[in-house]
Formats: C-alpha cells, sequence, structure tokens
C-alpha cells in the first residue's frame, strides 16, 4: 500500500488529539501493528513517549486512527513544527503509510 496520507496536522498543546486516517483505495489492514513516530526533524531521536500505537477503525476499508494522549501534546512547544510518520508492520512487512508535519497551537487556557 502507498501513503495513505501525506499531510500537514495540527493541535493544541494538552489536548488529546485524534488523528482518522483512509487510504485511497480500500486495503484490508486487519493484523497489521501500526506505529505513530514525532520528531523534532526527519531522521531525529524520536520524543520522549514514542512512538505510540495506532487503532485499526475499519480493517477491511483500511481506516485506522491514532490518538496522540494530552499528557503528550503538553510537552510539545507552542509554535513548533514536529514530524511525524506512521508504519505498519504485518506478516515481517515494514511500511511507511503516511508522514507530514504537525503544528503545535497554544490554546487560550493554559493546559
Amino acid at each position: 500500500m502507498a501513503d495513505v496520507n501525506t499531510q500537514d496536522l495540527a493541535c493544541y498543546r494538552g489536548e488529546d488529539a485524534v488523528y482518522p486516517f483512509a487510504p485511497a483505495a480500500a486495503a484490508d489492514v486487519t493484523g497489521w501493528t501500526l506505529a505513530f513516530h514525532l520528531a523534532t526533524r526527519p531522521g531525529a531521536e524520536l520524543l520522549a513517549g514514542y512512538p505510540l500505537g495506532g487503532s485499526i477503525t475499519g480493517a477491511a476499508a483500511g481506516t485506522f486512527s491514532v490518538t496522540i494522549p494530552a499528557a503528550l501534546t503538553t510537552a510539545l512547544v507552542a509554535g513548533a513544527t514536529y514530524h511525524w510518520d506512521v508504519f505498519r508492520t504485518n506478516a515481517g512487512s515494514v511500511t511507511r503509510l503516511a508522514g507530514g508535519t504537525l503544528r503545535v497551537k497554544e490554546p487560550v487556557r493554559r493546559p
């Protein structure tokens, strides 16, 4: 499966950020293990708390989601841009499914 999404994401510090993903063409993802990685730049060390697991929301359709919990978004720097990707593992195969940037915004209330 090629990249299902290459996109820029955004979140507010201190929120539970949920990101749904869907492929351009349906592909069965039954049995896949998903990992969401976040770093300050491509090729850099992952931030503390990562990788995160993804949740398959529609195996036959190939849809999944990733949630970054509030405890981790609170640790991000408002105004900063991070780099992310999602990889899948199944039957000995490891493939990048999606990637892009994550921009962090400061909410009015402080987390």
